[in-house]
């Protein structure tokens, strides 16, 4: 904090004053950041993590948690508690939502975790984020930002491929919903040659991807092979991923 003190001077009269508020705080304006590192003890024994730390920190700047669980499905209800903040109005929000929250449950159901309050939770979470997904859906067949808003087609990609992971982990999705938004995706492909920006083959790339998970490749993706030199490298992921599923 910083004591100021305000004088004037003139001739023989003189005169300072201090801030009515008191001290003024001094802030420092700081990035702060979180490294985590997770493991499995098996049995009895010992385990090390290295703790990466930043070049320049201020020593006593820092905290370090430790948490440790007795199992998988203890560790992962922590962090589905952060999903409960977002927004429940947003597309986006409600997809991330969504797929976390499937994700958890195909964890549960594959690799047989015995956890019938975390399932239930689950199951919950995943038909109220589903409802309020499909309740939001445009009569194109596609999705908005916000319910009611004009559709766009990243976004609306990005839910078929959300509501095809759904399906994939036993999930019930209304068929017809998924149908449209198919469609409705089909509908704004448009032929590479005809994209100057790497971010418009990009897109174009994320949405032959989502048609293909959820049972509607398109065959004019292997056109996409030709512009492979112009893609950002998580749209070639994505692209090998596209021709893998296609011919392995």
């Amino acid at each position: 904090k910083v004591d100021l003190i305000f004088s004037a001077k003139a001739g023989d009269l003189q005169d300072s004053a201090q801030p009515e508020s008191g001290s003024l705080p001094v802030l420092k304006y700081s990035a702060p950041q979180t490294y985590a590192s997770a493991g499995i003890l098996p049995q009895e024994g010992d385990r090390l993590e290295v703790i990466s730390l930043p070049s320049k920190y201020i020593p006593d700047g820092g905290a370090l948690s430790l948490e440790l669980s007795p199992s998988l499905a203890a560790a992962i209800i922590s962090g589905l508690e952060v999903l409960k903040s977002y927004p429940a109005e947003l597309t986006e929000a409600n997809l991330s939502r969504l797929l976390a929250n499937v994700q958890t449950y195909r964890v549960l159901t594959e690799t047989g975790l015995e956890s019938p309050t975390l399932r239930a939770n689950l199951e919950a979470a995943i038909q109220g984020s589903l409802k309020q997904i499909l309740l939001s859906q445009n009569a194109d067949g596609g999705w908005g930002w916000l319910a009611g808003q004009e559709s766009e087609d990243y976004l609306s990609a990005y839910v078929v491929l959300g509501l095809s992971q759904a399906q994939q982990a036993g999930i019930l999705v209304n068929a017809g919903a998924i149908q449209k938004a198919q469609e409705y995706l089909v509908a704004t492909l448009e032929a590479p040659e005809t994209l100057n920006q790497t971010w418009q083959l990009d897109r174009l790339v994320f949405k032959h991807f989502a048609l293909a998970q959820s049972g509607r490749p398109q065959p004019e993706g292997a056109l996409l092979y030709d512009a492979r030199d112009r893609l950002s490298p998580w749209s070639k992921a994505l692209l090998a991923l596209l021709f893998y599923q296609a011919n392995p």
